[in-house]
């Protein structure tokens, strides 16, 4: 069962070029979820920030961990790709995913 606590991403997930990504997990007015943000180092501007309910999922500590660093690494792929002008359709095969695991 999911309980409040900030993730260790992986190194590998976490962080491309100026990105890094920072997740944790907190109770919603709706259960539990998942918030990741992605954040430019450089600027210090948030650059995505998204939030998933994970409650229903009733996933174990393992689970959560994974899927944090899939969804991490999904999130800053499109970041650098709408850097790069080449998002839309790496935004697309992003929103796709997410309704896949959408519960």
């Amino acid at each position: 069962m999911s309980t409040p606590r900030k993730i260790e991403l992986s190194k590998d997930f976490s962080s491309k070029g100026c990105y890094k990504a920072k997740a944790e997990i907190f109770k919603d007015t709706g259960g539990m979820a998942l918030s990741i943000n992605i954040k430019n180092e450089t600027t210090g501007n948030l650059v995505a920030s998204d939030h998933f309910g994970i409650g229903s999922l009733n996933l174990n500590e393992e689970r959560e961990n994974w899927l944090a660093n899939i969804i991490v690494s999904n999130m800053i792929r499109l970041a650098v790709a709408v850097r790069k002008e080449t998002g839309n359709e790496i935004y697309t095969a992003y929103q796709n995913f997410i309704t896949s695991i959408s519960p």
